[in-house]
């Protein structure tokens, strides 16, 4: 008979939350990465504008151009703070998903290695049952043979 574990369809029920764990992460993992990616844009963004301004100062701009700037520049700051709190949500999210995966996977390889004993003790189980029953039929044999 082959080995079979008790515990068989709990280990795929750990598996499968592993896995969805797994995606949960990779997914809060890439938001992280894309707001992170939008902040360095609207930074680059905001440094130009600065950088803009700073040109347009020295040579005499209009009231209105200047207003305009600053006004561009203030909702490139209002955008990086939100977004730098958004990357803060995201992160924690990350974070906390790491923790759930960690612990989903840790309760797999328990089951996995609780698993791997089982099976090598059945395996063992079965090569004594096998070694013992080749004893006996070399005992039966001496025995047969001393008696003729």
């Amino acid at each position: 008979m082959a080995f079979q574990y008790s515990l068989q369809s709990i280990l795929r029920l750990r598996l499968s939350l592993e896995k969805q764990a797994e995606q949960n992460l990779l997914g809060a993992s890439a938001h992280v990465a894309k707001l992170r990616n939008d902040l360095e844009q609207i930074g680059a963004a905001w440094a130009l504008e600065r950088k803009r301004r700073e040109e347009i100062l020295p040579g005499g701009a209009a009231a209105s151009e200047l207003h305009f700037a600053m006004l561009v520049e203030a909702t490139l700051q209002q955008r990086l703070a939100a977004l730098r709190a958004r990357l803060q949500e995201a992160e924690n999210n990350r974070t906390r998903l790491l923790a759930l995966y960690k612990a989903a996977r840790q309760k797999r390889e328990i089951l996995e290695a609780l698993r791997q004993r089982a099976e090598s003790a059945y395996k063992l189980g079965v090569a004594r049952r096998e070694q013992q029953q080749i004893d006996e039929l070399f005992l039966r044999r001496a025995f047969l043979e001393t008696r003729e």
